[in-house]
């Protein structure tokens, strides 16, 4: 029988509308039954445990999940399962055969090392199952898997945004109290934690700040809402995890499992019953921890590091408002004397973050103050819009580091939380009382452009207040005159014909005016150095982008960028896959240390071999490199060559030793494939080449048995 491939261009077409799934997955299940001229097609969902939470036929119904013995021996295998006497087979059970199944192909849906679901097609006659029908389902297999994972990532970016603006619009809407350790202060934190609840779904929170003898705790245990505040520390404070962190100065997050790692004993709240897993969050300022906080929830939860980034924003916000709150009325009476300074103390925290940014706001404020002199506005609006260079950028404390810092191109989920500072820099300074009225609206409109397609609002240019336009002008301005990673600095005159450009949409007619004033202030020498971080560590921190952090070898995508590059300039290479057998049971029987040991060593020997290039690790038990000397032939003795010395390697290794680790239970899938002139793949297409040529190695293998 030929399968309909005119089905089955059907089915992959349909992936790629989102409409496609709206009414359940019946409809899909329906066309892959047709593709194979089966009975009907099952779908058995996973947990992250790989357990079967659900399994739903073609009229999107749920079936029997526990019969189901073939989805759980594919999910134990990890590879697809061909039954053509279903009946007399191992994985025959009387419920199915009471219902007619006599064939079944099963195959897992999967990304990289992730297994979404199972694909069951099921016939009720006995069928003579082809490897050309069995590769058909593996393949729309892949397919699917690729489209989970898309979806999967969009749905998490779309949630982090979510959550990121609505925790910054309901925080911000609630006004900095302006007296200290007051009942309206106890009334702000209160409604503060409650917000933080609400959102997150957290049921308790608790923040220790020893140096200004602030103590609060909030929680929800079923229904029964509680808050108390301290202002001075005793044994109950003293016992929080919170509170041994601000006094061992941890710097860095710690879920349930770093706690002890830490040497901290457990507390009695965290021991509380109903709290089911932790985060702790410290707040450090000018090196040293000052608060922390502690946010407990009621299931087990895998915190994302852009959520983790969300609820430490979250807690600089209360801390940055509790100074606030405290010095209030002091920082007023002194504003008007050293309202420069103090203003730049709150920037540089938030330069600290992205180190090319270091100096850009004091020097926007001072473009634009000089602008507004010269097209004729008063001293008062000159001042303002100065105030507004200064914070114009303060917003981005909320931006994720992984976007913040991102030294490529963001993508267009990355975008749309960047395209927030401005309202989050908006909701910061709208609440004090010294920035409120205009200066708030330059810094909320200063990416607004005159065609309106800016950002937030799309405000076309006569609606944008003058204060933005001129920040607007100063931003653009200061940012191509000042270095990046990805490119150098314009020189002045090539500035000022970007500032002329059309096609940057400024107020052209301000534009015009403030060249000969920009050209005498322009700031041509500056340090470029960062204020807080050295050279070396930045380059550590830049590196968390490109590198895997076990092995230290480039990762994924910066492997692919790279020979990418090598294909457009139509070099000749070879590509390596090589796949460690069994690592799960490796780190099941010995340790995930022994198993990262076993993924350092090869990272080494890989990173030490002539004529191999770009070695990465591709997942969580593969690496993958390109060689223009090593060819397909060479395989066997890559093999030999890999193993030898990792078996040295871990044979000298005190820390496997001591567990008896046997470095013979080692071994490799080692794949390639070629890259010439004539041919059209990619970098993703030729790792795809090596993944098929593994299965295919993984089947003979395994019908061999």
């Amino acid at each position: 029988m030929l399968l309909s491939s005119k089905r089955l261009n059907s089915i992959i077409i349909s992936l790629s509308k989102e409409e496609y799934l709206s009414k359940g997955w019946g409809i899909l299940l329906k066309e892959v039954s047709a593709v194979f001229g089966a009975k009907s097609a099952f779908l058995s969902f996973i947990d992250e445990d790989n357990n079967i939470i659900k399994c739903l036929n073609e009229n999107n119904e749920f079936t029997i999940t526990q019969k189901n013995k073939i989805a759980k021996d594919v999910l134990r295998k990890k590879q697809s399962i061909a039954v053509e006497n279903y009946p007399l087979s191992k994985y025959s059970s009387k419920y199915w055969v009471e219902r007619g199944v006599k064939s079944v192909m099963a195959a897992p849906i999967y990304f990289e090392d992730k297994i979404y679901a199972v694909l069951e097609v099921v016939y009720h006659r006995n069928k003579k199952l082809t490897s050309e029908e069995l590769e058909t389902l593996e393949t729309l297999t892949l397919l699917l898997g690729t489209f989970l994972y898309s979806n999967k990532i969009h749905n998490h970016f779309k949630n982090i945004l979510d959550i990121n603006n609505k925790m910054f619009n309901l925080l911000y809407a609630i006004d900095i109290p302006a007296s200290y350790k007051s009942e309206e202060f106890i009334e702000w934190l209160k409604k503060i934690f409650r917000t933080l609840s609400y959102i997150s779904g957290c049921i308790a929170i608790g923040v220790v700040y020893p140096d200004e003898n602030v103590y609060g705790t909030y929680y929800n245990f079923k229904g029964e809402d509680n808050f108390y505040i301290k202002y001075n520390e005793d044994e109950v404070i003293r016992d929080l995890i919170a509170y041994k962190i601000c006094r061992n100065n941890i710097k860095k997050p710690l879920m349930d499992e770093d706690v002890a790692k830490e040497g901290i004993t457990l507390s009695k709240p965290l021991k509380n019953e109903n709290v089911k897993s932790s985060i702790f969050l410290p707040v450090v300022i000018n090196g040293k921890t000052v608060a922390a906080f502690g946010i407990g929830f009621s299931q087990k939860n895998v915190l994302t590091k852009e959520y983790q980034q969300i609820l430490l924003s979250f807690a600089y916000y209360v801390i940055l408002s509790i100074l606030s709150s405290k010095n209030i009325s002091k920082a007023y009476s002194m504003l008007s004397e050293t309202e420069e300074e103090f203003l730049e103390s709150i920037v540089l925290m938030m330069e600290a973050r992205d180190v090319y940014t270091k100096g850009h706001s004091q020097r926007v404020a001072y473009y634009a103050k000089n602008i507004a002199k010269v097209l004729g506005l008063g001293e008062k609006e000159q001042n303002d819009i100065y105030l507004a260079g200064i914070v114009h950028d303060i917003g981005k404390i909320g931006i994720p580091d992984n976007v913040l810092l991102k030294p490529g191109k963001l993508t267009s989920n990355e975008f749309k939380i960047m395209q927030y500072h401005p309202v989050f820099s908006y909701q910061i300074v709208k609440n004090i009382k010294q920035f409120k009225g205009d200066i708030a609206l330059y810094v909320k409109y200063h990416h607004e452009r005159c065609d309106g397609s800016g950002y937030s609002d799309g405000l076309k240019c006569k609606d944008i207040p003058i204060g933005a336009r001129i920040l607007a002008i100063a931003d653009v301005f200061d940012a191509v005159t000042s270095s990046r990673p990805y490119r150098s600095r314009l020189l002045l005159d090539e500035a000022l014909n970007i500032l002329k450009e059309p096609s940057n949409k400024l107020d052209l007619d301000i534009v015009e005016k403030s060249l000969d004033v920009l050209s005498e202030v322009f700031i041509e020498e500056y340090d470029e150095e960062c204020y807080f971080m050295p050279k070396e560590i930045d380059l550590i921190r830049k590196q968390f982008f490109t590198t895997d952090y076990v092995t230290g070898l480039m990762n994924r995508k910066q492997f692919i960028e790279l020979v990418d590059s090598m294909i457009r300039k139509k070099e000749v290479f070879n590509l390596f896959l090589v796949d460690i057998v069994d690592l799960d049971y490796i780190n099941y029987k010995y340790s995930m240390s022994t198993g990262d040991k076993v993924l350092s060593y090869i990272a080494k020997t890989l990173s030490n071999m002539k004529n191999v290039e770009y070695p990465s690790r591709m997942g969580s038990d593969s690496f993958v490199f390109v060689s223009k000397d090593y060819k397909d032939c060479d395989k066997d003795s890559l093999k030999d060559k890999i193993k030898s010395k990792l078996i040295n390697s871990l044979e000298q290794d005190d820390e496997c030793k001591k567990k008896q680790f046997n470095p013979d239970l080692i071994d490799f899938y080692i794949t390639c494939t070629m890259f010439d002139k004539n041919s059209n793949n990619d970098a993703e297409g030729l790792i795809y080449e090596c993944r098929l040529e593994k299965k295919k190695a993984c089947r003979l293998l395994y019908a061999d048995k």
